[in-house]
């Protein structure tokens, strides 16, 4: 299904490797859908947004998290970028005890549908991966 697009991100923003750049996001994400005038999809897309941009930010050991935001024929695409290319992103299953590892089941839920890729940003650049997630 959709793996990205081939035009400018309505919003594109290169965020450093700290938990406060999660709040960043979805606050960012909240204005672009304000903007795009799809704001009864800022909760949703705010969930999504903070379960990829921590995901990115939790597996990159190091290098750079970009967070795009692209218009879709109406419907938000949203791309977390990571320079984490051996661990790609599964839903889990765990116990009910447990306190996390529920955020991809999460995305699932709220996203049309979600994927990954390796690609590079620029021609000569390095490979990244990149978690999207096509909102409802």
């Amino acid at each position: 299904m959709t793996t990205g697009i081939d035009r400018r991100p309505y919003l594109q923003i290169n965020l450093t490797r700290s938990w406060t750049e999660v709040s960043r996001a979805r606050a960012a994400v909240g204005r672009a859908l304000q903007d795009l005038g799809l704001p009864e999809l800022i909760d949703d897309a705010r969930l999504v947004v903070s379960e990829l941009v921590t995901n990115a930010i939790d597996a990159s050991a190091a290098g750079r998290v970009i967070f795009s935001v692209y218009e879709n024929d109406g419907r938000p695409l949203v791309e977390v970028w990571d320079s984490e290319i051996t661990r790609f992103p599964q839903p889990l299953r765990p116990p009910q005890t447990a306190l996390g590892g529920r955020g991809l089941l999460v995305v699932e839920e709220l996203a049309a549908d979600w994927g990954y890729r390796l690609a590079q940003l620029a021609p000569s650049g390095p490979t990244l991966k990149c978690v999207w997630a096509l909102l409802k």
